[in-house]
């Protein structure tokens, strides 16, 4: 370990992923084989294709090493793991839960067994889809909380500006049509088709006293759109 640290690492690596890492340190590892041996003065390259016929065969398969913790679930039906409060679909059923834990990846369980969600760990920085369903699903009983949601940033331009009415009771009509469209459509066609929706009364405005003209609203905003 600590030649690989010295002579590798010397400089933190500029690196696309833990997988690219990896590569990485392969080809600097067979690459330095090729020099000789501090003692024997034999090539490294050679050393290590005589040892090979002496070694024992790896087991096929891979030895499981996991943990598993107890975490509570909190009012938004999220738990935290590594620091990082994550979403779990139908948490709010419960007030604890079961994680599992590998090296890079997680699975919550409930106390009967029942699996709520499989994922890879939050420092793995792999891009996933939010479970937009079940955050929205939490906002009908609980509007006033988009507000102060870790998931309103990551709501596409034209649904935050569709949501984000001061009237209570139309903003829990608008999420309970927006619901209903992602059991078919997914958020990102949502505000894609915002308009046509719009227009095929499957998202409500009706009876709403802030009127806005969405197209005019549209101009101001920036080109990109964050979405998830």
């Amino acid at each position: 370990m600590g030649y690989i640290r010295y002579n590798f690492f010397n400089q933190a690596p500029v690196m696309n992923s833990y997988e690219d890492l990896t590569d990485q340190l392969f080809q600097k590892l067979n690459k330095d084989r090729d020099r000789l041996h501090y003692e024997k003065q034999v090539r490294m390259e050679d050393l290590w294709l005589d040892e090979k016929n002496h070694l024992l065969a790896l087991p096929e398969k891979d030895y499981p090493v996991w943990k598993t913790e107890l975490v509570r679930v909190n009012k938004y039906n999220e738990v935290k793991i590594d620091h990082m409060f994550i979403h779990v679909p139908k948490a709010s059923n419960y007030s604890q839960l079961y994680a599992t834990l590998t090296w890079d990846q997680l699975k919550i369980t409930s106390p009967d067994g029942d699996i709520l969600l499989e994922d890879f760990r939050p420092y793995m920085k792999k891009r996933k889809a939010l479970p937009w369903l079940s955050i929205i699903k939490t906002w009908i009983h609980k509007p006033r909380v988009i507000e102060y949601s870790r998931y309103r940033d990551y709501l596409p331009g034209r649904i935050k500006d569709f949501l984000f009415v001061d009237n209570l009771l139309i903003r829990r009509k608008r999420l309970e049509g927006l619901a209903t469209l992602l059991v078919t459509h997914d958020m990102k066609k949502i505000n894609e088709e915002f308009y046509e929706l719009i227009s095929q009364e499957k998202l409500p405005v009706e009876n709403n006293p802030y009127e806005i003209d969405w197209s005019q609203y549209d101009s101001l905003a920036p080109d990109k759109e964050v979405t998830s």
